[in-house]
């Protein structure tokens, strides 16, 4: 009888220490396009609502819901306070940007790390990993392959502890693997990692065991579990 397991094989990277918050975040609402917007908009919005005012009066004979009068000033103290409400969004908004970083990436996928060009890419010895990038139709595995993985062969790690500790150990290193092994492992190293959460490739393992074989049941409830 044969058992088939979906898992995905994913790269893990050392944590950055780089942030995307940057001044332009900060400062981008004070930029000159966009004050000059504003004033045109808050001429408008003040001769607009006087306008509607002044010809609501005008063609509506006096009635008591058209007493009240937008002068030219009162109308603009009224588009002043509705923008004055929008100021009070924009602080509502730095300070979410300062209390939350986030963090900035170097690359999101396997293309992108090629493109990056400064990473290593490690996976282990010997292993259907390796068996599937040397064996891989996809043009852009085999580039990998080409490039990262078999001029480095004989020095790829023998065990998944050893490639997420070579994360720690080595600058710009990255590592392929299972993903549910990975992260069982992670309580082992002594640096924060994460996974890249597009540089990862779909697997199916099968295994195959005689129908008398004691671990049957093991197998299928774990199956029915799933």
């Amino acid at each position: 009888m044969c058992f088939y397991f979906v898992r995905r094989l994913i790269v893990y990277i050392r944590q950055p220490n780089v942030f995307q918050n940057t001044w332009e975040q900060y400062l981008s609402p004070f930029n000159k396009g966009l004050w000059i917007a504003i004033a045109v908009i808050f001429v408008l919005l003040t001769f607009g609502l006087f306008a509607t005012d002044y010809l609501g009066h005008l063609y509506a004979d006096n009635r008591k819901d058209q007493l009240l009068k937008y002068t030219i000033v009162q109308s603009t103290f009224i588009v002043l306070a509705i923008l004055c409400q929008q100021v009070s969004s924009y602080s509502a908004t730095l300070i979410s940007i300062l209390t939350i970083r986030y963090q900035k990436l170097p690359f999101t996928s396997f293309k992108e790390m090629l493109e990056d060009g400064t990473y290593r890419l490690g996976l282990l010895q010997s292993s259907a990993e390796l068996d599937y990038f040397e064996k891989s139709n996809d043009s852009l595995l085999q580039i990998l392959n080409a490039r990262m993985i078999s001029p480095v062969k004989p020095e790829l790690p023998k065990s998944h502890i050893e490639g997420l500790r070579r994360l720690c150990n080595i600058e710009k290193y990255a590592f392929l693997g299972p993903n549910s092994i990975l992260k069982s492992l992670l309580k082992n190293i002594s640096c924060p990692v994460i996974p890249i959460p597009q540089a990862y490739i779909p697997a199916t393992s099968a295994m195959v065991i005689g129908k008398q074989s004691t671990y049957m049941r093991i197998f299928k409830h774990t199956y029915v579990s799933l």
